[in-house]
């Protein structure tokens, strides 16, 4: 009896050395911090200050918190991605991948097309996100800019994938356009006066 009294404290002892060991290892393994470490960030839980799109041209985004984005972006309510994709050509489903991992997913995904594209491409950009149960808005990169803007400052969790345009629009018309149609308005309103005048003597 007198042995079994002595082991029995020495196996309880074992027992919580052995739980106090593996308790150490849980707590260290989950405070790793070397190289090739995995993160989660949960977008949706850390959302600050959120931006807009001031600037669209071929070389890439202006954002209104003053950075400035090259080449084509993932832009969510207050963060940007690069994104890996030369033209809305290869959109497919190896450059949609990171659209369809996400948790929660958005309640709009807009993209934001480098050029101007064909009706079937469309539609095959369409079936892909339904394929996915993306909702989805396919418009040309300065229009994806506004909606995105529209959307984001009314404070929904919205994620716009944008591609440059391939060149800058200009707004301006010829000088002789506009003189022409000046001129043709003066005559215009020149005959219809001297019209006027003479029914009336």
């Amino acid at each position: 009896m007198n042995l079994t009294g002595k082991l029995c404290p020495l196996i309880q002892a074992l027992r919580s050395c052995r739980n106090l060991h593996i308790a150490s290892l849980a707590r260290n393994a989950a405070a790793y911090d070397g190289p090739g470490k995995t993160t989660v960030t949960f977008i949706s839980k850390e959302i600050g200050p959120r931006f807009q799109v001031s600037q669209c041209n071929e070389n890439g985004f202006a954002l209104s918190n003053g950075f400035m984005i090259v080449g084509p972006t993932v832009l969510f309510p207050s963060q940007a991605l690069c994104w890996n994709i030369s033209s809305a050509k290869y959109i497919n489903d190896a450059t949609l991948s990171l659209f369809t991992v996400l948790e929660p997913k958005p309640e709009l995904l807009i993209i934001g097309l480098d050029d101007n594209y064909d009706l079937p491409y469309f539609r095959s950009l369409q079936k892909l996100m339904r394929k996915h149960n993306i909702i989805s808005e396919i418009l040309p990169v300065r229009k994806a800019c506004t909606v995105f803007n529209f959307v984001n400052d009314e404070g929904r969790y919205v994620i716009a994938a944008l591609i440059p345009p391939k060149t800058t629009e200009h707004l301006t018309l010829p000088k002789k356009i506009e003189e022409t149609d000046s001129d043709e308005l003066k005559n215009g309103r020149k005959r219809n006066i001297v019209e006027t005048d003479t029914k009336q003597e």
